[in-house]
């Protein structure tokens, strides 16, 4: 089993060790914002410098749609190293509870099968710029994306790779597309 490593600051790739991917996480941001593991793979976060590094479920505007409870990993100088697995396939979002309105702090791991990786990969959307005002771009709708409000309600549907969004009242909303979702900030 391959571990996966998360490098938290301002660590170098060579703290990652090996062939291992890696998530560096500093005040700059998440580079790369997203992670591909399969089901029970060993995911290790790594202290990199700074403060505690509480990374919690959920994007940082208080929205949370990860498949089941992604509990809080937290590394610090003093305990420079945490390992767990996710062992439920989907997108799991989190972000640094030390700066949740950072948004270059808020990252995704993506959990399957092998192939079902690929797959996730391939159906994932992606929306730019976010938060957004009046046009929001999406990457990956293949048609049958929907847009709800956080109780659920459908506000959009039938739209391309781009929507006007000006209407909708400031919030967050959810795009959704069979498995795959994201969300967005209207301002």
């Amino acid at each position: 089993m391959k571990s996966i490593v998360l490098t938290l600051g301002f660590a170098a790739l060579a703290t990652a060790g090996l062939a291992q991917q890696s998530m560096n996480i500093s005040h700059q941001g998440a580079n790369p914002d997203e992670l591909n593991v399969a089901i029970g793979e060993e995911i290790t976060f790594v202290f990199g410098g700074g403060g505690a590094h509480p990374m919690t479920e959920g994007w940082g505007d208080g929205s949370e749609s990860t498949p089941e409870p992604f509990v809080t990993q937290t590394v610090t100088s003093s305990d420079p190293e945490t390992t767990f697995t996710l062992e439920v396939e989907g997108i799991y979002f989190f972000h640094c509870a030390t700066n949740p309105g950072n948004q270059n702090n808020w990252a995704k791991i993506i959990v399957g099968e092998p192939d079902g990786v690929e797959e996730a990969l391939a159906s994932a959307l992606r929306v730019f710029p976010n938060p957004v005002v009046d046009v929001l771009n999406v990457e990956g709708n293949l048609g049958d994306a929907v847009i709800t409000d956080l109780t659920g309600k459908i506000v959009l549907r039938n739209f391309g790779s781009q929507v006007a969004v000006s209407a909708l009242e400031r919030g967050t909303y959810i795009i959704s597309q069979g498995a795959s979702q994201t969300v967005f900030v209207k301002q």
